[in-house]
């Protein structure tokens, strides 16, 4: 099924969006990722003492800031501030794992060429 719009990613960029549309009005998109959950970056990497590398207030949406527990927090809690995010919003529409293996929209640009 064609949709207005394809969303690529469950991180903070794709659930962004996804506010931003229902925003604007536009409920003809989904979101697309590679995983069968949200979160990006910080859904595939997991290790000891993982946390986020800038300041918590500047690692949230202006229009849902989070009491972080830190300046500088954990993965989980960011996690939780995108599960948290989705649930009051409302879940983007996902059309489950999609993997892209190939360029999307625009040829393939290399270094030194010319854009149309």
């Amino acid at each position: 099924m064609p949709y207005q719009v394809v969303v690529i990613g469950a991180g903070f960029g794709g659930i962004g969006m996804a506010i931003a549309l229902k925003r604007a009005g536009i409920e003809d998109f989904v979101v697309v990722d590679r995983a069968d959950d949200l979160g990006g970056t910080w859904r595939d990497n997991s290790y000891p003492g993982l946390t986020c590398d800038i300041p918590s207030h500047l690692y949230s949406f202006s229009f849902r800031p989070w009491r972080w527990s830190r300046r500088f927090p954990p993965r989980e809690e960011i996690l939780a501030y995108l599960h948290a995010l989705v649930a009051e919003r409302g879940a983007p529409r996902s059309a489950g794992r999609v993997q892209l293996l190939g360029p999307i929209g625009q040829p393939h640009v290399g270094v030194g060429d010319r854009l149309p």
